[in-house]
């Protein structure tokens, strides 16, 4: 999600930045720290608005768009389009569980003892454990 909302900025402040070349010489404090403050203050609305959420494939993102594209038709003379894109996002649609069934039995607790790895997939496994030695040689 941090990589999308500094897409998002990063585009928004280089658009804006074009756009200020496009303008007479009178308006050049068209960027500014409060320009650009009021931007992330819009963004920032919209996530709380979406759940704390503007990433790709949520509400919170389809209003980012829709916002970043009225202020560049609003504010500059763009032919503004949204292209669509692919992309792969992982996405849990349960609750993970990892347990040690034995020889004895133990729940592990997730963000404590675990974490969920981007593009893991799903399933229920089982497999037995063996044991493995390693001996280090010292050179």
């Amino acid at each position: 999600m941090k990589a999308v909302v500094l897409f998002v900025v990063l585009f928004l402040s280089f658009a804006i930045v074009n756009a200020q070349e496009q303008v007479e010489e009178k308006e050049s404090s068209f960027v500014s720290i409060t320009n650009i403050m009021s931007h992330l203050e819009a963004f920032q609305a919209i996530a709380i608005l979406n759940g704390g959420n503007r990433a790709a494939q949520n509400p919170g993102y389809n209003a980012s768009v829709d916002y970043v594209t009225s202020i560049l038709s609003e504010k500059t003379n763009y032919t503004v389009t949204v292209q669509p894109f692919n992309f792969q996002i992982t996405e849990e649609v349960s609750t993970p569980e990892f347990q040690q069934i034995s020889p004895n039995a133990a729940t592990y607790v997730r963000g404590v003892d675990f974490r969920t790895m981007t593009y893991t997939g799903s399933g229920d496994v089982q497999s037995p454990v063996s044991s493995c030695r390693f001996t280090f040689i010292k050179k």
